[in-house]
């Protein structure tokens, strides 16, 4: 109904430099009686994102759709219900020109993903109701699939081979959950109780195939590089997972200066059933344990929020954490006798769980908003996968819990509007976040690598009183990546540099039909990387600069509404 129609299309085209990639998006929605709907189409066509490095990024070319559709139905003022329908799938081909050496002649790649999603899901909400003022519930399936396959030419004692690999991941997903909220009142206390049920079967595979043929010799064998295929790197699992929670917001005291304290507590039930079979045990050579898991866990929270002012507030909380073992550290039993290793499953895995706590301060006042929390997360049985030293004369990894880790650190935001203070600025707002995190291994007196460098964001942002354009200026800057852990190999990680990157992007409103808009990213050409994307490799590895972020590239796009 925005252009007083009872129907709404727009359409998009977009395109990004960095991977030479063009996006196009239609949007279609509309109402009828009771019924709305919603319709949203995406393609995407490019390439490979662009380093910064002398060795250029693998070749790909990559394709994907994507499509949501919605169906809500007013069924009367306090009842809605809504159908839910989510399809993707992306195609990419890879010439993985980095592995090539003098025996490994070349390597073509391609990965299939595809994913679909349905629910259904309730909503009641009546503010005068008695005992319950709102019910949802939802249940939903989803089914996905991942296919990697490989197409690699080698020279081997002078004899060419063909070797063709096909490695498939999937996963379905059957859910359903239900929450409801009681609002009451109890002497001076102000109460919202929620509370609810979850639950979960999630069906796992992992099937692995291959073959290689030796073109000189006209033979074939499906034993490649220590491994018999068909097989599978973990056995199949069905995890079963379900719980219950209830959580009391507790209000005292005026609005103004209100404060909140909210218990609440959480039952988690789970249980990891494998159906080991013939292409596992093709694989699990040394004839691993593979068992049933099962594990319930109680998980208490409790939060206080005191509000100092009308504009200010102080909390705390205290949360209990619980993950359980996932099924592939449970269950992987696999040996490459080429490269002389193994990974053994550990039924015996414990859940991880955590003691967290919080304190910070908000604040919310006409010009300045912001927010400081600092945390302290202590773990017990933390879920790691480690060296465990020789079996039967190969290198031996399993996943095991650690007996205690620790990840402290803070988080700050600030946004000020500036034209509050200086009204020949009005329309500009400065931005600030900034993260700082910490992680000990303190079973082995090792820092976590999983932990980020410090970092922050500060950018300037300008909207004009009518909102036809506005623009922004960001800043990014990431601490160098000091603390790293020693694996004991005696080689030295790669520790990430420290960087700043600067990044501009604007708008333009033609009416209200039309709009354009344009972005300048990493102004500055700077050369850095990521430290998720490097943790682990050395500082010698002649591969390092595959990881680099894009240089200097641009985005633009425009949008147009009916």
């Amino acid at each position: 109904a925005r252009f007083g129609r009872p129907w709404y299309a727009s359409g998009k085209g977009a395109y990004y430099s960095a991977s030479e990639t063009w996006v196009e998006t239609v949007t279609l929605a509309g109402r009828a009686g009771p019924l709305d709907a919603l319709l949203l189409l995406t393609r995407r066509d490019g390439h490979e994102t662009e380093n910064n490095g002398a060795t250029p990024a693998n070749p790909k070319d990559i394709g994907s759709n994507s499509a949501l559709a919605k169906l809500v139905w007013r069924a009367g003022e306090s009842s809605t219900f809504r159908l839910t329908g989510e399809f993707f799938e992306r195609d990419t081909e890879t010439d993985v020109v980095s592995d090539r050496t003098a025996t490994l002649l070349s390597r073509l790649a391609e990965e299939e993903s595809r994913r679909r999603r349905v629910s259904l899901a309730h909503e009641y909400r009546d503010a005068g109701a008695g005992l319950v003022q709102a019910v949802r519930w939802q249940v939903y399936y989803q089914d996905g699939e991942t296919r990697d396959t490989a197409d690699e030419r080698r020279i081997v004692g002078g004899s060419e081979r063909l070797r063709l690999r096909d490695n498939a991941f999937l996963q379905e997903v059957y859910g359903v959950d239900l929450r409801l909220e009681s609002n009451f009142r109890t002497w001076v206390l102000d109460h919202r109780l929620t509370y609810g049920l979850d639950g979960s079967l999630t069906e796992t595979s992992r099937p692995r195939d291959g073959i290689e043929y030796d073109l000189t010799a006209g033979t074939s064998t499906r034993f490649i590089g220590g491994e018999a295929f068909p097989n599978k790197t973990f056995v199949d699992t069905d995890t079963w997972r379900a719980g219950v929670y209830v959580q009391d917001e507790i209000g005292v005291g005026p609005a103004a200066r209100r404060t909140s304290i909210i218990p609440a507590v959480r039952l988690d039930y789970y249980r990891l059933n494998p159906r080991p079979d013939a292409d596992f045990a093709r694989i699990n050579t040394r004839d691993a344990m593979v068992d049933e898991v099962s594990e319930f866990a109680v998980s208490p929270k409790l939060g206080v929020i005191v509000g100092l002012t009308r504009e200010l507030a102080a909390f705390v909380q205290y949360a209990r954490g619980f993950r359980s073992p996932p099924y592939d550290e449970v269950g992987t039993a696999f040996t490459n006798f080429t490269f002389g290793y193994t990974v053994l499953p550990n039924p015996d895995l414990r859940p991880e769980t955590s003691d967290g706590f919080e304190v910070g301060l908000r604040g919310a006042y006409r010009p300045v908003r912001f927010r400081v929390v600092g945390f302290y997360n202590l773990y017990d049985d933390f879920i790691e996968t480690v060296p465990v030293g020789e079996v039967d004369g190969l290198d031996a990894f399993q996943a095991r819990n650690l007996t205690e880790v620790r990840i402290f650190g803070a988080e700050a935001e600030v946004e000020v509007a500036l034209g509050a203070f200086w009204p020949a600025l009005e329309g500009f707002r400065l931005v600030g976040a900034a993260a700082y995190a910490e992680g000990d291994n303190e079973e082995t007196d090792q820092p976590l690598d999983s932990v980020a460098p410090p970092n922050g964001v500060v950018s300037l942002r300008y909207r004009e009183p009518r909102d036809r354009w506005g623009a922004e200026v960001a800043t990014t800057i990431v601490a160098p990546k000091h603390r790293v852990a020693d694996d004991g190999s005696g080689g030295s990680p790669f520790r990430t540099p420290g960087f700043v990157t600067a990044d501009l992007t604007a708008y333009y409103n033609v009416g209200r039909r039309v709009t354009l808009a344009a972005g300048v990213f990493n102004v500055l050409d700077r050369k850095y990387w990521l430290w998720d994307d490097v943790r682990g490799l050395a500082a010698d590895d002649s591969q390092l600069d595959l990881y680099t972020q894009p240089g200097r590239h641009a985005s633009a796009s425009v949008t147009v509404r009916f």
